[in-house]
């Protein structure tokens, strides 16, 4: 097992700054690359939910909302939420905090990292229309951080909710905010 933190360092960092009203106001280069023009269009000026399928809205909403609260709990130093999220076609990890100015909230700073090559098989081509990515490193949380664990580690995995308990050969239990979908 590799921890996150230490494999990210590798990745391109994808910044999304949005509004107080969470609509996307600027992306960077691998932001635009990654959620910037999709087949909705350009997401400038929309809603961030735009650029997530309906599947996601609850956990964008959820970060949007417990980052608010970490806000207005911390003024001087609000720490930013953290979550993976899947997306269609992608793993994201996405951490979210508030900005702040002269004690109130003025807008959003996502940034994001795509974990999909790094969790995911690549899709042969008869399996490139529709069919759903596999993983072969699942991302789970283990004593406040992030873990790629190899499937081959894992015994079985259990629903809880909207996301999943994982279970490994040395009989610890980690949570995945992956739904088993």
């Amino acid at each position: 097992m590799e921890t996150l933190a230490y494999t990210l360092q590798k990745f391109e960092l994808g910044v999304v700054l949005l509004d107080a009203e969470n609509k996307v106001q600027a992306l960077n280069e691998f932001g635009i690359r990654v959620l910037g023009h999709t087949e909705r269009g350009d997401p400038s000026g929309q809603s961030v939910f735009r650029v997530h399928s309906k599947k996601s809205h609850a956990k964008i909403e959820l970060l949007l909302r417990l980052a608010e609260k970490a806000a207005r709990q911390h003024k001087e130093s609000p720490s930013p939420v953290t979550m993976l999220i899947s997306i269609p076609d992608k793993v994201l990890h996405i951490k979210v905090s508030k900005l702040l100015s002269g004690g109130r909230i003025i807008g959003t700073c996502m940034l994001f990292y795509d974990l999909t090559d790094i969790t995911t098989t690549p899709r042969s081509e008869e399996d490139r229309e529709g069919g759903p990515m596999l993983l072969f490193k699942l991302p789970v949380y283990s004593q406040n951080q992030i873990l790629l664990l190899d499937l081959t580690d894992v015994t079985h995995i259990e629903s809880d909710g909207h996301y999943t308990n994982v279970y490994t050969t040395s009989k610890n239990k980690h949570f995945c905010n992956l739904s088993l979908s």
